[in-house]
């Protein structure tokens, strides 16, 4: 590992940050925690784009690092708290997921419980400060756990954040009354939140054309884009109360080569993400012409006879799009299969069209959740004139 890596190694974070802080509250200077953290952030990119090529990993070091620093500026305030005071301050959004790239924004939920407002105020500005110094985009939330979830109860972007929500310090207590709250209105509000994040992603996949071919895609929110990934993991978190990679082998979502497909759409796009925010400079997340080649060189492809580097990785892309796609489609028909209250579908009746043919005998069809499907499988399976059926009908009917 490269000299800079060292400040990966366990503890050196808290030790350059406690150094600093030390400074600061002798009075030697002003702003330094901001400085360190700043060196420090800056020299664990490097690090990690360096010694590694995954964007899973380098995104989960990179919120490791950042959980150090935050650690080791807070302890200091925790320290200084009244007895019955407490605080909580956690990882929401992507940072909650362990999924911090190098320049993507710092999502803080700060929770209280007995704190007056002076000694909140100087908690919430010890710990902001030197990330604002640092030059990182916060966004923070100061809370309550009854007010986290009032706010969250009406607010659909404190609702999908909080599903993220991760301890990062402070009082472990506070964070589980504050999970607990929670846990119930997710429970309560699970089929608001599956139609609102459904419309939602309709209406993304409208913006972007309804096209996974777009020659300069948005790598977040195009159509076969992570955001289409978060979507899945939100919604099976907003039912099940767990994570995706934590469901049940069996009678899971996907099958388990679905779901380890899943997981290589995403490592592959985070890559694509990790490296082309480090080439910008910022937060960009679109594919433009001209970086293409620079990310296909830094991500190890080569050009061929036929095809140049940036265009291998482009078609990767593209596959990995197209995949994305066709998991985001068995999610939903599964998901409507195993909770088809949460969409209000009414039942529907076959099409005329579709109710008679010239084979006669009775037609194995019907209209489930909004979708064509047998009426008996097992029927299906015996006759293959129904899965020519099937197809016919979708070709007269595809809507």
């Amino acid at each position: 590992m490269s000299e800079a890596g060292s400040i990966l190694k366990p503890g050196a974070v808290a030790e350059r940050l406690a150094v600093a802080l030390t400074a600061e509250k002798s009075g030697q200077t002003f702003g330094a925690a901001g400085v360190a953290l700043k060196k420090t952030l800056s020299e664990a990119r490097k690090a990690l784009l360096e010694n590694f090529a995954r964007g899973d990993v380098i995104v989960a070091r990179l919120s490791q690092t950042m959980d150090a620093a935050l650690a080791a500026i807070a302890e200091p305030q925790f320290g200084a708290l009244p007895p019955k005071a407490k605080i909580a301050l956690a990882a929401t959004g992507g940072y909650g997921r362990g999924q911090l790239a190098p320049l993507s924004d710092i999502d803080l939920l700060i929770l209280h419980s007995g704190v007056a407002e002076e000694a909140l105020k100087n908690f919430v500005n010890a710990v902001l400060y030197p990330l604002w110094d640092a030059g990182l985009n916060v966004g923070q939330g100061v809370h309550t756990p009854s007010s986290a979830i009032a706010l969250a109860s009406g607010d659909m972007t404190a609702m999908t954040a909080y599903l993220d929500a991760r301890l990062i310090a402070g009082d472990a207590k506070l964070f589980k009354d504050f999970q607990s709250k929670f846990d119930m209105l997710r429970w309560r509000t699970k089929s608001k939140f599956v139609k609102a994040k459904k419309a939602e992603q309709e209406a993304r996949h409208d913006n972007s054309n309804q096209s996974r071919y777009l020659s300069e895609p948005d790598l977040k929110e195009g159509k076969g884009g992570l955001r289409d990934i978060h979507v899945i993991g939100w919604i099976y978190r907003a039912l099940y109360g767990r994570p995706l990679g934590d469901a049940p082998r069996r009678g899971a979502i996907f099958r388990p080569e679905d779901a380890e497909s899943l997981k290589k759409a995403e490592r592959f796009l985070l890559s694509l993400r990790v490296h082309l925010h480090d080439l910008r400079g910022r937060a960009d997340e679109r594919l433009t012409f001209d970086i293409q080649p620079k990310l296909a060189e830094r991500l190890g492809y080569a050009d061929r006879a036929d095809m140049t580097a940036a265009e291998r990785m482009m078609k990767h892309y593209f596959v990995t799009a197209v995949e994305i796609g066709r998991l985001t489609r068995i999610f939903w028909a599964r998901l409507e299969e195993e909770n088809a209250k949460l969409l209000d579908r009414a039942p529907a009746p076959l099409p005329k069209i579709l109710s008679t043919d010239e084979a006669g005998a009775q037609i194995n069809l019907r209209i489930k959740n909004g979708r064509l499907d047998f009426a008996s499988a097992a029927a299906a399976a015996k006759n293959p004139v129904d899965l020519f059926r099937y197809f016919r009908a979708f070709a007269k009917k595809p809507e």
